[in-house]
């Protein structure tokens, strides 16, 4: 094989995978925004302390997604780029094909050039595809990892899932502790690793979780923020109704706490606080 069909078929290669990473970021852009805009419909941003805690999610997701964009607007460019230069060197190199023999060198020199051009392009463009992967890799977290095998047994639904209510805690959130991945509706995923949090200032008690048109999204959060409504203290909850959540395009959402946390709290065992 002679450079240029090299550099042509590293192009290929590169492309494709710059393309396909630009589109998984692209898609994932969308989707946490479409999260982000529909989650002020809660309307409880004004109820102080726990309502600002939920209500910043909506700044988290615009934040994620334009990360993500940009991730994306590198690899698809990247990918754009070499497009360009690899058909340039298939129009030279079927120039230099029909030349043979009498190949002058001007259009030999244009063909090593633009081979060269490609071969640069190319790489350009796999590392364009790599930090698009890692920074959707570093979103996804842990719901792109393993599930909790004993999910239900160590994690309790807050509020009254019974009466098809579904709860958001107002706990404080573990800084940087925010993930979201195009998957499928499983919390197990996010419990696995809220699970292995268990000491120090990221210690996970509990995490909100949301799911929206194969978009999964999870909050790990500590335990600041309990309430003492009475003698024992509380986990600060909003309850959503079903039909609230399917009006805001959900299709699941929901607070699973530890069930350690919530029994072997020094002050006893630990009930919920319906904020609203």
């Amino acid at each position: 094989m002679d450079e240029a069909s090299m550099a042509l078929s590293l192009s290929g290669e590169a492309s494709a995978s710059a393309s396909s990473a630009a589109n998984a970021t692209n898609a994932t852009t969308q989707e946490l925004r479409d999260l982000a805009s529909v989650w002020s419909q809660l309307e409880i941003c004004s109820v102080e302390p726990e309502g600002p805690r939920v209500c910043g999610l909506t700044q988290v997701w615009s934040a994620a997604a334009a990360e993500l964009g940009e991730a994306g607007g590198d690899a698809g460019y990247a990918a754009s780029l070499l497009d360009s230069k690899a058909g340039e060197v298939e129009e030279l190199q079927a120039a230099a094909e029909e030349a043979g023999e009498n190949l002058n060198a001007s259009l030999a020199s244009s063909l090593e050039k633009a081979t060269e051009a490609v071969h640069s392009l190319a790489a350009s463009a796999q590392g364009a595809a790599a930090a698009a992967k890692h920074t959707l890799g570093m979103l996804g977290g842990p719901i792109l990892g393993r599930s909790l095998d004993s999910f239900e047994a160590v994690f309790k639904p807050l509020g009254d899932v019974n009466a098809s209510w579904h709860a958001v805690c107002g706990l404080e959130p573990i800084p940087g502790m925010s993930y979201a991945a195009l998957t499928s509706d499983e919390p197990a995923t996010c419990a696995d690793r809220c699970l292995s949090l268990s000491t120090g200032q990221q210690a996970c008690v509990a995490f909100n979780y949301q799911y929206k048109d194969g978009l999964a999204a999870c909050q790990f959060l500590s335990e600041q923020g309990l309430v003492e409504p009475m003698i024992a203290k509380a986990i600060p909850i909003f309850e959503v109704s079903t039909s609230k959540m399917t009006a805001m395009g959900l299709n699941a959402m929901g607070c699973y706490a530890k069930q350690g946390f919530i029994a072997g709290h020094p002050k006893g065992p630990l009930g919920t606080q319906v904020v609203r």
